[in-house]
């Protein structure tokens, strides 16, 4: 708009050079407008060229408004005066011209005008805290016949005196930048533009604060959660959300002497927590990981603490279940629950230990507890003092059942030792099927129920005293099978 502006008024201006041609009254020139750099309040200091003229009645200025039109500010009738301030400018929120015009007593009603003129406006620019630098943009002066021969950028920090920052040579390199900016500082700037025939025209100031370094707060940066499942990690992170962060940068190793290794970037998206997956971990050699917090000057700003893999390792021995464990918060001090799960019935806590790293279980005598109870599912979970949480994989074993099965019984009526029939330890039996044969192979008895005994009797009659033959088959509830045969005897004492 400005630029549009500026032909406007020049058009005024050559058609009065054309008129004063012809009729012998000068054209006014402006020398310069000057933006009043001190106190830095707008006020704007227009300057004219002396003209010698004996029917030169008065002076005219004229500001520029933003639409092109013109708003007359100032009258002088003393044409001896040579300049005037425009203390209502603003000159210090954007670059304003003005243009003026001469009146001559002896000449016809038209005015003789200036070219216009544009004062320089310095804009204020962000801090650029990745390479610690400030950009100074400013307007070209606009007026001078001959353009611009240099601009002296000049600057100061804080209370220190201005000193000279730059020269730029020539009308079109208006932008200066400021190295090796002090954080948390006030810059001021203001440049001044000298034509070729010397004239000065200074600017207004900028003022520029640059924003104090706020470092990340550690306390809002950890990792809180470690779940693995045997086949992947899950991390779970809280974060400092008041500070910009680019992304998070996930590390893992799986040896301790070994530098970190980049895993994967997480975008950041201002959230407070987030959560990352890591499938396809190794499920015996624990991994190490730590995050760290990238700035939007692409560097680490802070790190997280070191979490690692809660990997349960164990074995069965003579039905003894032996466990270890590796330390999942180490910098924080772990205290562990073991979580047992019987025949898929949901898990339970069995046990805490503090600070160990380790456990035996006798599953003889758990199963007894439960029931006769054949498949027990482990897991551990560790938690310290910061509600901090992590879950290691599961372990399963399966209980051989127990087959115990008398030699000899004796039912006699006398109410002792009266039937003969297995009994099974540790298991839930899901199909049965016990039978017994004579000697010659006849069957002698069946039975689909565990709770059924054989009592000596072929259907309701009482069989003869000797060795029979029996044929045990039965399955479990978690698909176990089992027979067993052997000999048993028919005593009548």
């Amino acid at each position: 708009m400005k630029n549009y502006n500026y032909i406007f008024v020049l058009l005024l201006y050559l058609i009065t050079c054309l008129n004063s041609s012809a009729q012998v009254f000068p054209v006014p020139g402006i020398e310069s407008v000057t933006v009043d750099t001190f106190p830095n309040d707008g006020r704007v200091t227009i300057t004219w060229e002396k003209i010698d003229h004996s029917d030169l009645n008065s002076y005219m200025i004229y500001e520029i408004r933003e639409d092109g039109s013109l708003f007359k500010i100032h009258i002088e009738n003393d044409v001896s005066k040579l300049s005037y301030q425009a203390t209502e400018a603003e000159a210090d929120e954007s670059s304003v011209g003005f243009v003026m015009a001469n009146k001559y007593i002896s000449s016809d009603t038209s005015l003789r005008w200036a070219k216009p003129h544009y004062t320089i406006f310095v804009d204020s620019s962000s801090f650029n805290t990745c390479d610690s630098t400030l950009e100074v943009i400013w307007n070209n002066y606009i007026g001078w016949k001959n353009g611009v021969k240099i601009y002296n950028v000049w600057l100061k920090r804080n209370n220190k005196p201005y000193v000279l920052l730059e020269t730029k040579y020539g009308d079109n390199d208006t932008v200066s930048i400021i190295k090796n900016v002090i954080p948390n500082s006030t810059y001021k700037v203001y440049v001044v533009a000298i034509s070729n025939s010397g004239v000065e025209s200074l600017s207004n100031i900028a003022e520029m604060n640059t924003e104090p370094e706020n470092p990340i707060n550690l306390e809002l940066l950890y990792i809180d959660t470690v779940l693995y499942d045997g086949t992947s990690v899950e991390l779970k992170y809280n974060v400092d959300n008041t500070i910009e962060i680019l992304k998070y940068d996930i590390h893992t190793k799986n040896i301790p002497e070994e530098p970190f290794k980049h895993l994967v970037f997480v975008e950041s998206t201002g959230a407070e927590r987030y959560k990352y997956t890591h499938n396809g971990v190794d499920n015996t050699n624990p991994g190490y990981y730590r995050i760290d917090a990238i700035g939007v000057c692409d560097d680490s700003l802070a790190t997280t603490n070191t979490v690692k893999q809660l990997i349960l390792q164990g074995f069965v021995s003579n039905n003894i279940a032996s466990f270890t464990w590796n330390y999942c918060f180490e910098e924080y001090g772990d205290n562990y629950t073991v979580w047992l799960d019987v025949d898929g019935r949901g898990f339970q806590k069995l046990e805490e230990t503090i600070d160990k790293q380790g456990a035996q279980i006798n599953l003889i005598e758990l199963s007894d507890s439960e029931g006769s109870a054949e498949y027990f599912c482990f897991k551990v979970s560790a938690h310290n003092s910061n509600n901090y949480y992590g879950e290691s994989n599961t372990i399963c074993f399966t209980l051989t059942p127990e087959v115990n099965m008398a030699t000899a019984f004796t039912p006699n009526g006398d109410g002792l030792n009266e039937t003969i029939g297995p009994t099974i330890e540790h298991a839930d039996i899901s199909e049965y099927l016990f039978i017994v044969y004579d000697r010659y192979g006849g069957k002698v008895f069946e039975t689909k129920s565990y709770e059924m005994r054989w009592d000596g009797k072929a259907g309701s009659k009482s069989v003869s005293e000797g060795a029979y033959l029996y044929y045990l088959k039965f399955s479990t509830s978690r698909g176990q099978s089992f027979e067993k045969s052997g000999t048993i005897n028919l005593i009548y004492p």
